[in-house]
């Protein structure tokens, strides 16, 4: 067992130790760091509820279209192109429902930045949690779980690598940041306090990832912390910017970690 993903866990829990000091030091100054801005969050449950229908849609009419008699089952990288254009669509589509940071005045060199740091402090933590599982599985026999479009990265070259890579550091955190965030997060807070409805739009994104393949449940929890961390980072900024960022740049990170250790 490789021990990078626990130093990497360590620098995360340094990084994040130093902007909870920074915090507390503008707190006792009487500035706030990042404040949370004060217009609501609007009405998003019609979107929402159209984008889950036609994603729901495309899921089955997808197999459908790929997998007809007379062809040969589409492979892994197929599957994913499709379901990556799929999803760019619907992110198109409802980007405009989604997108609510209209007349929040904050500057965007802190939007971005808050994106990038969180996307690191995402990466660590879920290296560490990663790192957690492993240790409990190899105590108990069991074989870590991945999702399939790891072996599709660490696997991949030329042509089909760059093709996953569009689709995990551009496609995906696009995507899921529009429907998680910019629709379900705010259809949640209109029937929820604000924390609770972080807490339940970030466990829909963790089990999101392993619908359909109840072997891998473990899978969730470190991606529904992911989910929460960009969850806040909305929140706090009204910049669906900054959750896309954080999301991009934690994919970008899982995928240089994923070529780089076997």
């Amino acid at each position: 067992m490789s021990a990078l993903p626990g130093l990497i866990a360590l620098a995360g829990a340094l990084v994040a130790i130093q902007l909870l000091l920074a915090r507390r030091r503008a707190r006792r100054s009487g500035h706030v760091l990042l404040p949370v801005p004060k217009q609501p969050l609007p009405d998003t449950r019609t979107a929402l509820f159209v984008c889950l229908l036609l994603w729901v849609f495309a899921q089955f009419l997808l197999p459908f279209l790929l997998m007809s008699p007379n062809r040969a089952p589409p492979d892994g990288l197929t599957l994913f192109l499709a379901g990556g254009v799929v999803h760019l669509g619907l992110a198109l589509l409802f980007w405009t429902s989604a997108r609510h940071d209209a007349g929040v005045a904050m500057p965007r060199a802190r939007v971005y930045a808050l994106g990038v740091g969180l996307g690191f402090v995402a990466f660590s933590a879920v290296q560490g949690t990663g790192w957690a599982l492993q240790v409990v599985d190899s105590w108990i026999g069991r074989e870590t779980p991945s999702q399939d479009a790891v072996n599709l990265v660490r696997d991949g070259v030329g042509l089909e690598l760059a093709i996953t890579v569009v689709l995990a550091v551009g496609v995906a955190p696009l995507a899921e940041e529009v429907f998680f965030r910019g629709l379900m997060l705010p259809a949640f807070a209109r029937v929820m306090p604000i924390g609770l409805a972080i807490a339940a739009q970030a466990a829909c994104f963790g089990m999101s990832h392993v619908i359909g393949r109840p072997e891998q449940w473990p899978l969730a929890i470190p991606l529904a912390v992911v989910g929460w961390l960009c969850g806040r980072a909305y929140v706090r900024t009204r910049s669906l910017g900054s959750a896309v960022l954080l999301h991009a740049v934690f994919n970008g990170l899982q995928v240089v970690l994923m070529r780089i250790v076997p």
